[in-house]
């Protein structure tokens, strides 16, 4: 599964732990099945937008609310994925990055 997922169930597993409810507590009010909770939670299960409501209701939370990612992880992400991309660059590439960089920020 890719990161969007992983980053997603760690979301789901961050609320639900802060609410005090164990998987098979969210399971049951989302009215899923814990097995498939738990690969949720671990970004290894598909999951649509039907089961992130329930989940979010589950939580007591809108779904808007499930989705926002933590803006701290956002950055540092944001930040490595920056670097490997410059890392990949060709020296006309940095260049261009380099001009493009502090038209915009300075």
């Amino acid at each position: 599964m890719d990161d969007l997922a992983k980053r997603l169930g760690g979301r789901i597993r961050k609320l639900r732990k802060s609410r005090g409810q164990t998987q098979e507590q969210l399971a049951q009010e989302a009215g899923v099945s814990d097995k498939y909770l738990s690969e949720v939670e671990r970004g290894v299960s598909k999951v649509s937008v039907e089961v992130l409501d329930k989940v979010a209701s589950g939580l007591n939370v809108e779904l808007r609310d499930l989705l926002a990612m933590d803006l701290e992880e956002d950055r540092k992400q944001m930040e490595d994925y920056l670097v490997r991309l410059i890392r990949g660059a060709s020296d006309e590439q940095l260049v261009m990055l380099q001009r493009v960089v502090r038209a915009i920020l300075v």
